[in-house]
């Protein structure tokens, strides 16, 4: 499989991790799906992305589902190809408690929030909680570009419709 960037981890720790169970923290990837990791053939005309997120990162303390920063992955798909990414929805991840591995906050509402909606809106890609503003994320890089809510056109967090 050909790799994205360098920085990030490989497909193999990906599958491990997922094994080890949902409450363990995961890690941010990027990857192309080789054609013999894939069971059939994807169609070369179908193309479009499938979004998917929820908790990420657990370990220090969290034992709850929704106190985990958000992660959001990114399937890709074009031309009988399927692209892979997976980076954490986090404004402030550089304030992570790296010592536990932990949100340097948890609680409800936090400065670090999780994401369980993904909308693609007026061309924005937004990522959505249950007590918190959205935020923005670059489309191609998933990286988290801001805190959305300042123009007040959202007045609820939980579900976007």
């Amino acid at each position: 499989a050909e790799r994205i960037t360098d920085d990030l981890v490989s497909k193999d720790e990906v599958r491990k991790d997922y094994y080890l169970g949902q409450f363990r923290n995961t890690t941010e990837y990027e990857y192309w799906l080789a054609p013999d990791e894939i069971e059939g053939k994807i169609p070369e005309k179908l193309c479009g992305t499938f979004l998917r997120n929820g908790p990420g990162k657990f370990e220090g303390g969290l034992a709850n589902y929704f106190d985990g920063d958000g992660f959001i992955m990114r399937f890709a798909i074009k031309s009988g190809r399927c692209h892979v990414a997976g980076r954490f929805v986090n404004a402030k991840r550089d304030e992570v408690d790296e010592e536990n591995q932990a949100p340097s906050q948890s609680q409800t509402g936090g400065a670090l929030t999780n994401a369980f909606n993904a909308v693609a809106w007026g061309g924005r890609l937004l990522a959505l909680w249950v007590a918190s503003q959205p935020q923005d994320l670059d489309p191609i890089s998933l990286e988290t570009t801001g805190m959305e809510g300042s123009s007040g056109w959202l007045s609820s967090f939980m579900d976007p419709f």
